[in-house]
């Protein structure tokens, strides 16, 4: 029987989009669950990735269709804490603040996707770690000039909390049940400053392996 290293599965799932051929992803997330040290591996692998992007040596499409296969990944819990890793936490933050935000457009796909699984993952109790990030992310985007690129990461944010019935205001006193779409479209991000400014985890929550 022939046996298929899990690099060239990743390889050969990043050749097409998620959306439409989510089996060969499948393939890739079944040798993480079933062989030994598998989740690592792909993590590793990740990183190298997300390294490789951030040297210009990965497209932009790749690497999105990459951080596609790690929210999917996210769903099955043996990976979950996988992205608390140091070094991927680390790389991951890169992949955001290297931007300039005012000069964000449609076609970067890369940072839109990564603000929207930074929200999502600081939303899950097993990656709320992520929040850090998340409020940087909301400190830069008050500070942006450009209200194109300022309403467009919104919409990001906005489509990502609309998406999770863990709405945004799960950490807030009075506003639990009045999270609704139309809602969204109004909300102002100082209001997200308020909700993170007092966020106390401690960094040592991230993980050495």
């Amino acid at each position: 029987m022939q046996t298929i290293k899990q690099s060239e599965l990743l390889h050969k799932a990043l050749q097409y989009p998620f959306d439409t051929h989510l089996r060969e992803y499948k393939f890739v997330i079944h040798s993480a669950s079933n062989c030994e040290n598998g989740d690592i591996s792909l993590r590793n692998q990740i990183i190298t990735k997300m390294d490789m992007y951030l040297h210009g040596l990965v497209e932009e499409e790749e690497m999105y269709r990459t951080l596609c296969l790690v929210q999917y990944l996210i769903e099955h819990k043996q990976f979950e804490k996988r992205i608390c890793y140091t070094k991927f936490y680390g790389i991951f933050q890169i992949l955001i603040f290297i931007f300039s935000f005012k000069k964000i457009t449609t076609k970067n796909l890369v940072f839109l996707k990564a603000v929207e699984l930074a929200y999502q993952w600081s939303q899950r109790k097993e990656t709320e770690i992520y929040i850090h990030i998340f409020r940087k992310i909301c400190v830069k985007l008050d500070d942006c000039k450009n209200l194109r690129a300022q309403e467009l990461i919104q919409s990001c944010i906005c489509c990502s909390v609309e998406k999770s019935p863990v709405a945004l205001y799960q950490q807030s006193e009075d506003c639990v049940d009045k999270l609704k779409p139309s809602f969204l479209k109004t909300l102002k991000f100082r209001t997200f400053n308020k909700l993170y400014k007092d966020s106390d985890l401690n960094y040592s929550e991230l993980s050495e392996y």
